[in-house]
């Protein structure tokens, strides 16, 4: 009941955050909102009633759903509060709300031990890695041909990474700090709050396979609306972006998610994803013009 309620809960917070991002568009200075939207209001009902539970048992999943929907709070607030200053450092402008959370992780009681389970490195079994080789190869073709197709306008995310991403070294801190910040709030902390009890296969000691993951309600929902997610954030501001960029972003976080039950960890799609943010970094710089907002 305790984890079906914080299922509900987490749910409940992401589809507020979803029709928030939705109503903003994108992330930008010139972009005003109420300071009590109803999304934002949901959001904070949420995130109490989940603090209550976990005063009440303080457990690693009651503190994985208060971790997430403390992370969505911080992102509904940066509406109403945009840290211009922190524009100079667009990668930490872009991830302060996953950097709170990790704080929020230090502060609270079981934190660090529901933080340690839900970003455990996990298993690397034959089939995980060859599914990561071939999702790797796969990301950055589609990368390149994505970026040639909307001929170097990548949206928002060109004005504000382009300028700090001048040398290659810079390009692999963003793809190694951008990574792990996503792949804790997505793979992580969502998936992990969503899904916190997979079940295992007992024969081997190896997580769910593919076809069990595709079979099981939880897994499906717990990847779908992650996916769904990191989709539509992407397609306001990110890598690859508009209609365009939130199939492909989706469908590749529904690839990740997969990846994720599979391997138990979130050593291989970090990797992956690393892979990806350097591609996009290096895609960033060869496009020397400024880009157009999708609007």
């Amino acid at each position: 009941v305790i984890c079906l309620c914080d299922m509900m809960l987490v749910t409940t917070g992401l589809v507020a955050s979803y029709i928030e991002r939705y109503r903003c568009g994108q992330w930008s200075h010139d972009v005003h909102l109420p300071s009590f939207s109803p999304e934002r209001i949901a959001i904070v009902a949420c995130l109490t009633g989940a603090f209550v539970q976990y005063l009440n048992q303080q457990t690693e999943e009651s503190v994985l759903t208060v971790l997430v929907l403390g992370k969505l709070f911080t992102d509904s607030l940066m509406w109403i509060w945009n840290p211009t200053w922190l524009g100079e450092f667009p990668v930490v402008y872009s991830n302060l709300p996953t950097i709170v959370c990790l704080v929020l992780a230090i502060c609270l009681p079981y934190g660090l031990t529901a933080l340690a389970n839900a970003l455990q490195p996990g298993f690397l079994d034959v089939e995980s890695v060859v599914f990561s080789v071939i999702l790797t190869v796969i990301t950055v073709i589609a990368l390149i041909c994505w970026s040639l197709s909307v001929k170097g306008e990548h949206g928002e995310i060109q004005d504000l990474y382009g300028p700090s991403l001048s040398n290659p070294m810079r390009i692999l801190v963003f793809g190694l700090f951008n990574a792990i910040m996503e792949e804790i709030e997505f793979r992580g902390l969502m998936i992990a709050s969503l899904y916190p009890n997979p079940i295992q296969e007992s024969e081997a000691g190896y997580p769910l396979s593919f076809s069990k993951i595709l079979a099981s309600s939880e897994g499906v929902i717990a990847v779908s609306i992650q996916c769904i997610l990191f989709g539509f954030d992407h397609a306001l501001n990110g890598f690859p972006t508009g209609p365009s960029g939130f199939v492909l972003s989706a469908g590749w976080a529904f690839a990740l998610g997969l990846l994720r039950l599979k391997s138990n960890g979130i050593a291989l799609t970090y990797i992956i994803h690393v892979i990806a943010d350097v591609t996009i970094g290096f895609l960033i710089r060869a496009s020397a013009k400024p880009s157009k907002k999708w609007a």
